[in-house]
């Protein structure tokens, strides 16, 4: 398949998978579907998915890969009897004792933070680069973002539920999405819960490794 219809497709699948997300999205959905284990969500796993798709997409364009998605640690690479490349995502079972707990607020290894590169990630990577147009799976040029409603300020999923401890921390539940207005280093967002209703949400601080980018 040449460039220009591999990026047509892939394009397709893409337009496709952001649409079901943005809908699961607005029916507040995140939380509820259950895949294969009692942390790891339909929505996430699509997520996932959109993530790897806008990296083939970006690989086209021979960009850097700066993305990054917490269960890229649980996939395996191989090839196929062609010869190419083959993400597969082997994830624990539930009642296993490799399930995804809360990581700490001291330590964002796990996740990418804006405008912050891991090394592990690029390293991970290097075999993308080198089968270029036979096999899709590259670098990108930044990182998945997905389309926020009604609001200019970046708008991010929470992946774990948080209480407040002090006065300028707001809560925040798996499943919600926060509008993300600052941020406090490597270990804290500022924003607030996004809501239809503007005027009922407190803007307060809440951990970065709460919440996927």
């Amino acid at each position: 398949m040449c460039g220009a219809r591999r990026r047509a497709a892939l394009e397709r699948v893409s337009s496709v998978l952001n649409a079901e997300l943005q809908r699961m999205y607005s029916e507040g959905r995140a939380d509820t579907q259950i895949c294969n284990t009692r942390q790891i969500t339909l929505v996430e796993f699509i997520e996932y998915l959109y993530y790897k798709v806008n990296d083939a997409i970006n690989s086209l364009d021979g960009c850097q890969h700066r993305g990054y998605h917490r269960l890229v640690r649980f996939q395996q690479k191989t090839k196929d009897k062609a010869g190419l490349l083959t993400t597969v995502l082997v994830i624990p079972l539930a009642g296993e004792d490799q399930s995804l707990p809360p990581p700490s607020i001291a330590s964002v290894s796990g996740y990418a933070t804006p405008g912050k590169v891991l090394q592990s990630s690029s390293e991970e990577y290097e075999d993308y680069d080198k089968i270029s147009d036979d096999g899709f799976y590259n670098t990108s040029s930044q990182p998945t973002v997905f389309d926020e409603p009604a609001t200019h300020s970046p708008l991010y999923r929470v992946l774990y539920d948080f209480e407040p401890k002090h006065d300028d921390e707001i809560k925040v539940r798996a499943g919600e999405c926060v509008v993300v207005k600052d941020r406090i280093g490597d270990d804290w967002l500022i924003g607030h819960v996004f809501t239809h209703d503007s005027g009922d949400c407190k803007t307060g601080r809440f951990p970065t490794s709460y919440v996927a980018f």
